[in-house]
């Protein structure tokens, strides 16, 4: 074991989305979430209006209005991330929806919007939030009668656990910008500390690690390991490096001909009563 903390960076903004890029093509969680989306939105007026929050590159609202045949009347959407922005634009050009808002800022509790909304979706979003319980709080006060609130964020699992284990080995020189070690517990008592009476299912959302720790992969374990750490994974000492392996391989299973790490998500839903 290292007797010194690692100095390290975390991601910047352009490193942030050049590892999601990776995590996403081994991850094998979308179907899941597009499938709990869908299931919400299939309770809404025909008219629904829609604020997506952290919209990524558009995947959600491309499969809202693509194979579910449910696009919103009105989308409003916050993407802060220059990448993620230029991606979400030019899908949303390619869907024709009717009444669209894009805006290349972050959200947060001092937001203000006229419009009301049946649907509102934080997607892997609330760990950039400085009080990610206030944010879904605040969202929750722009719902229409009978509207529902939808955060997906990972559970204490997984790369939670991860950041729970060795976060205290790192000596960040720059800001982590999205907070890995938030999860559904935390954000679960934030709400109920509030007042609010939040749902919340888990999701058996594993990452394909298959041959992912074979010989010649190791760029691709480093900058999956970045991401899920939010750092610059060989910036670390090796003996470092080793022990957060180690504990990763601990935690992959062999299940027919894939590897599979189980990092499983939370569907944290508030629907208030009128």
């Amino acid at each position: 074991m290292s007797l010194q903390n690692s100095r390290v960076p975390s991601l910047s903004l352009a490193r942030y989305a050049e590892t999601f890029e990776l995590f996403v093509r081994h991850s094998l969680e979308y179907d899941q979430i597009l499938t709990a989306i869908r299931g919400s939105v299939e309770g809404l007026p025909q008219a629904y209006a829609m604020l997506d929050i952290g919209a990524g590159t558009g995947e959600v609202i491309h499969s809202l209005a693509d194979s579910a045949r449910r696009p919103p009347r009105r989308y409003v959407a916050f993407e802060p991330n220059p990448a993620h922005f230029t991606a979400l634009t030019n899908a949303i050009r390619e869907l024709g929806l009717s009444e669209v808002e894009l805006r290349p800022d972050p959200f947060d509790e001092s937001v203000s919007l006229e419009s009301r909304f049946d649907f509102v979706l934080f997607s892997h979003s609330l760990y950039w939030m400085a009080d990610p319980a206030l944010v879904f709080h605040h969202a929750v006060d722009m719902l229409n009668p009978g509207g529902t609130v939808m955060g997906i964020l990972q559970g204490p699992y997984g790369v939670h656990t991860l950041l729970t284990l060795f976060e205290s080995r790192f000596e960040r020189v720059t800001p982590m910008l999205q907070n890995n070690a938030y999860s559904s517990h935390e954000l679960l008592a934030g709400l109920r500390s509030r007042g609010l009476k939040p749902h919340c299912q888990m999701m058996p959302t594993p990452l394909n690690m298959t041959g992912v720790f074979d010989s010649g992969r190791e760029m691709d374990l480093s900058e999956l390991m970045s991401f899920c750490l939010q750092l610059e994974f060989q910036a670390l000492a090796p003996d470092l490096r080793e022990e957060i392996l180690d504990h990763v391989k601990g935690a992959t299973i062999e299940m027919g001909d894939q590897c599979l790490w189980f990092i499983p998500n939370a569907v944290v839903t508030v629907s208030p009563t009128p």
